[in-house]
């Protein structure tokens, strides 16, 4: 978690160094430049909502022609998938990718708005918004496709919309742990047996971090306390890599247990015959993965189209054709990823917002340094 803290102590130094009636201006003069129309005649693409928003966009983003996305989805799959979707739908915007994982893509935005207008004109992660939350690095925004996103799952403030659940429990190697016998309940995870066999990420919001805090959240301080320091006695395993690096461990059995992961990579890895199961733990700590726009983007029109298209049911179906969870209402999980989604296979959920996330971080990060460090 040390580079989180970082990259929140350079966002807040951003904050202070960039004067934010310059940026506002600088923003200003980019939309204003999107089509080449009088000032008079623009709009702001960022909050238009007149009945002819698409072709306002699509005239505004055919004058930029071209777009650069970062994100954290997998390149072979989300990635591809809704890039060639959109690309598709508007051929004549071209779009320039580059993937990291989140801290990777905070830490590349920041250094382009140090130097000036950021490269990319859209960021999307499931850990980007509490990093970037009270910046004022960001652009407010209105997408008419949000409306189809549970109201729980909105962000109110307008910086950012969801585009992804992420449901988060454990997984198991199959072959150490014969079904049935494997950890049903947080409880269980205190068993003697399971002790030097368990492991967990660790530099990332979703990994021991996403475990601790839906532990307090689910627990109480007290409770949930006492729990923390009775599993630090298990001696679970650090592991710095990737969310599916740390799969790929389990199934190799280096590691029995892995106490948090992302629940659609274990089943996806089983749907291919690899040895891995997963086991929700009840309450599921649920996330949002979430899309934003740094302020100064060079392509204001050309990245409202996109963030348009990737809420919409056909940009949220081509999500869950590539086995991602759509916050869509109108679109549903593939069949293969119900089992590990609260809302379709009856498990309580612990929805844990970004601002949430942001709000309880200096009590988890203690609790980690006190009892696993």
């Amino acid at each position: 978690m040390i580079r989180s803290i970082a990259i929140k102590t350079h966002i807040e130094s951003m904050t202070t160094n960039l004067n934010r009636r310059d940026l506002a201006s600088a923003a200003a003069g980019l939309i204003l430049a999107g089509s080449g129309a009088p000032a008079a005649a623009q709009v702001s693409p960022f909050s238009y909502r007149g009945v002819d928003r698409q072709s306002v966009l699509e005239k505004g983003a055919r004058n930029e022609g071209r777009l650069t996305f970062y994100s954290s989805l997998i390149p072979n799959l989300g990635l591809k998938a809704i890039v060639d979707g959109f690309r598709k739908r508007y051929p004549f915007i071209a779009v320039d990718t580059w993937r990291g994982t989140e801290i990777d893509v905070a830490q590349k935005t920041l250094a382009e708005m140090r130097a000036g207008p950021p490269l990319g004109d859209l960021l999307e992660g499931s850990e980007l918004a509490p990093l970037f939350m009270k910046s004022g690095l960001l652009q407010p925004f209105v997408s008419p496709a949000a409306q189809d996103t549970p109201t729980e799952y909105r962000d109110n403030t307008g910086m950012t919309a969801a585009t992804r659940f992420s449901y988060y429990g454990t997984a198991y190697n199959t072959r150490l742990v014969p079904p049935g016998t494997q950890p049903m309940q947080f409880s269980d995870l205190l068993q003697p047996k399971w002790k030097n066999r368990m492991a967990w990420r660790i530099g990332s919001d979703s990994g021991a971090h996403m475990f601790v805090a839906n532990i307090v959240l689910s627990m109480g301080d007290a409770k949930g306390e006492s729990f923390l320091r009775a599993l630090a006695a298990q001696n679970v395993i650090g592991f710095s890599g990737s969310a599916q690096a740390l799969i790929d461990r389990v199934i190799a059995g280096e590691y029995a247990i892995t106490l948090t992961t992302a629940e659609h990579l274990p089943v996806i890895a089983a749907g291919k015959g690899a040895p891995i199961a997963a086991q929700p733990l009840q309450p599921v700590p649920a996330t949002v993965a979430s899309i934003m726009l740094p302020k100064r983007a060079r392509h204001p029109y050309a990245a409202m189209l996109f963030i348009d298209y990737m809420l919409s049911p056909e940009g949220q179906t081509v999500l869950r054709d590539a086995q991602y969870f759509p916050v869509n209402a109108k679109v549903q999980p593939l069949k293969t990823l119900q089992t590990v989604s609260p809302h379709f296979a009856g498990l309580k959920e612990n929805f844990i917002s970004d601002t949430v996330l942001r709000e309880t971080h200096a009590r988890v990060e203690a609790l980690l340094k006190k009892y696993f460090s």
